[in-house]
């Protein structure tokens, strides 16, 4: 028979020969925000979220809208799971977020204050490849400004859709990133904005990463056929190209920009408030062109108190179909604000935001919003 060490020792050889289960940590944010526009989108009872974070195709026309309203609310808090699983070929890890920022109507402002829970991240990545749902390629993350403000300046690449990514490093300094991503085509027709859910091939997104420690900068490609099946079917094949980074200026300071152009550029850009393309009456698609950026620079007062100051632009150039009058043509914004983090988990802050909307035929409209937030993170 066996004896006792004997089998004590095939007890532990066994069971470690058993993979260890995921290292599984959760997290997230509390946060409130307390919101001044000097014009409101208008809607009732918190239904329309424009008027609690920065849509720049929402900012209210000259004669629209209502006068200074205040609104506040704790919709972009957030909750997090991190999981992690050491394998045999490498490791594998897992993340999924949700905040209760969702567009929905399914809130009120009467009694409860309720909303409906959102998807915002939800993706494995194993050996430089990531699958699911997070931010696009074709977005520097690093180079995201520090706007209390959650949705950022006018010409942000702020996209999250479902992709299969795949992340190669040449060296300590320089990556390529390639990803395969959904397609969704925005047009603008004489009648409204449409979605017409008819997209066959994926978006096609490359990016090159350069990194040091002065900071990084980015430069992507995008890939898109525009597709619409309406009465007949056409499509078109576009592209746009960005460039975006961090450059660190003395010990914290920092400078943050991002500069993107092309006729495919679209709903990628600003929140979709430009379209794809225009779709005459015929049917027949013409591409916009659209070019936008933002720069953004934060200034470190001491160890817990900071400032940024960011400018953000972006315009369309319709092509060879006639814009409707009411087609988005122009956008800036401005952002200044205060940060201070008397914690390494809790902030609070105050921000002063101006925004311009233009149409095509000429009209156009101002936001000036004060923002005060507060954050915890556990």
């Amino acid at each position: 028979g066996f004896k006792v060490g004997e089998v004590l020792a095939f007890v532990v050889a066994d069971t470690a020969a058993v993979p260890a289960g995921p290292d599984v940590s959760v997290g997230g944010r509390i946060r409130f925000d307390a919101v001044l526009n000097s014009r409101s989108v208008g809607g009732s009872g918190g239904s329309n979220r424009a008027d609690q974070v920065f849509s720049p195709a929402s900012v209210p026309l000259s004669g629209s809208g209502e006068n200074n309203q205040t609104s506040f609310n704790a919709r972009d808090s957030r909750l997090w799971v991190k999981a992690h699983t050491p394998t045999a070929y490498g490791d594998l890890s897992g993340y999924l977020e949700i905040d209760f920022a969702s567009a929905d109507k399914s809130g009120n402002e009467k009694v409860s204050n309720s909303y409906t829970p959102r998807l915002r991240h939800a993706y494995a990545e194993y050996q430089g490849l990531t699958l699911g749902q997070t931010y696009t390629t074709f977005l520097n993350v690093s180079a995201y400004p520090e706007t209390i403000d959650v949705n950022g300046p006018v010409g942000i690449l702020n996209i999250r859709q479902p992709l299969l990514r795949y992340r190669h490093p040449f060296s300590k300094t320089i990556a390529f990133s390639v990803g395969i991503e959904q397609p969704e085509t925005t047009l603008t027709t004489a009648s409204g904005r449409l979605a017409p859910d008819d997209d066959r091939v994926p978006d096609v997104i490359g990016r090159l990463d350069f990194s040091g420690d002065w900071g990084n900068w980015s430069l992507a490609a995008l890939v898109r056929n525009i597709r619409i099946d309406a009465g007949g079917t056409d499509s078109a094949w576009g592209g746009a190209m960005t460039a975006a980074g961090r450059l660190y200026v003395g010990r914290r300071d920092n400078l943050r920009f991002s500069m993107s152009y092309g006729n495919a550029l679209g709903r990628y850009l600003s929140y979709n408030g430009f379209d794809d393309g225009v779709l005459d009456g015929s049917g027949r698609i013409a591409l916009t062109r659209v070019a936008g950026g933002y720069v953004s620079y934060q200034h470190w007062w001491n160890e817990t108190l900071r400032s940024s100051f960011t400018a953000g632009y972006a315009r369309a150039e319709p092509g060879s179909v006639p814009a409707p009058a009411d087609m988005n043509r122009e956008f800036y914004s401005t952002h200044l604000n205060l940060i201070w983090s008397p914690t390494l988990n809790t902030s609070i802050g105050l921000e002063w935001l101006h925004g311009y909307r233009e149409l095509e035929d000429g009209r156009s409209g101002n936001l000036n919003r004060i923002q005060f937030t507060s954050t915890y993170q556990f």
